[in-house]
C-alpha cells in the first residue's frame, strides 16, 4: 500500500475500476466518494454500476488490450500473492484471497482497518446476513 499512498499524495482525486457486482462489500459503492483512507481524496468509481457484460462489450468496441493473465485462467487480478487462476465453473473472484472464508474479500487499496474503511464492508455484509434489520444489529458478524 506504500507505493499507492506515495502516488496519491498531493492529488485531488483518483479513479478506480470498482464495480458493485464484485462482492457484497462493494454493493453500495457510489460513482463519486470521499476516500478517507487516502487523506480525503475524491474517489471516482465510474464503472460502479457496470456488470461483466458491460466491461466485455466496452473492451471489444474500443479494442482495449486484454491482460495476458486472463489467457492463463485468471479472472480477477490483484497482487501476485493474493491472486490465483480460477477453475471451470468457479466464481470469477474465487481466485482472490481464496484462503479467506466468510470474511470480506477486499484489497487494502480500497479498505483500511486502521481508518475505518472496513466498516463499509461490514455494513454491506450485515445487510446481506440480516436483511430484515438492514444490517444494523450490533455484533451480528
Amino acid at each position: 500500500m506504500v507505493p499507492l499512498r506515495r502516488k496519491l499524495a498531493g492529488l485531488d482525486a483518483w479513479v478506480t475500476g470498482l464495480r458493485r457486482e464484485h462482492s457484497p462489500s462493494r454493493g453500495n459503492i457510489q460513482k463519486v466518494e470521499l476516500d478517507h483512507d487516502h487523506g480525503g481524496l475524491l474517489k471516482l468509481n465510474p464503472l460502479a454500476d457496470w456488470i461483466a457484460n458491460d466491461v466485455d462489450a466496452y473492451i471489444r468496441a474500443h479494442r482495449v488490450p486484454r491482460h495476458a493473465l486472463y489467457d492463463r485462467g485468471y479472472t480477477s487480478i490483484s497482487c501476485a500473492c493474493c491472486t490465483r487462476p480460477t477453475g471451470p465453473g468457479e466464481d470469477p473472484r474465487a481466485g482472490r484471497w481464496w484462503w479467506e472464508q466468510g470474511a470480506p474479500k477486499e484489497c487494502g487499496m480500497h479498505c483500511s482497518i486502521e481508518t475505518g474503511g472496513l466498516e463499509h464492508n461490514l455494513d454491506a455484509l450485515r445487510a446481506e446476513v440480516l436483511p430484515d434489520t438492514g444490517g444494523s444489529e450490533a455484533g451480528a458478524i
